[in-house]
């Protein structure tokens, strides 16, 4: 699993594995996997990954405060711990 820190209205872990993954294809209907190999993720499935990573620790969150986090400071942190977490998933080194 990825954990990484990043400052939002607080500072938040960001808990990232395949569960997270698989809940994030249940709620946008497609292949994260597939998007992300094609460099394809639009806001929609970055949402639905930071709400699902970010409620391991905060489980009232909403999806539209995790959507409220994104901004153009948080994006390529958020992004970054995505591909991390791919990384680690699949044994690789950044």
């Amino acid at each position: 699993m990825t954990k990484v820190v990043i400052k939002f209205d607080r500072e938040r872990p960001l808990e990232i594995d395949a569960n997270v993954f698989a809940e994030s294809e249940r709620d946008v209907g497609s292949s994260m996997l597939e998007k992300i190999a094609s460099r394809k993720l639009g806001f929609l499935d970055i949402r639905a990954i930071l709400y699902h990573a970010l409620r391991r620790e905060d489980p009232d969150l909403s999806v539209e405060q995790a959507g409220s986090f994104i901004t153009g400071e948080t994006l390529p942190k958020i992004t970054k711990a995505i591909n991390q977490a791919l990384l680690d998933f699949f044994g690789k080194k950044s």
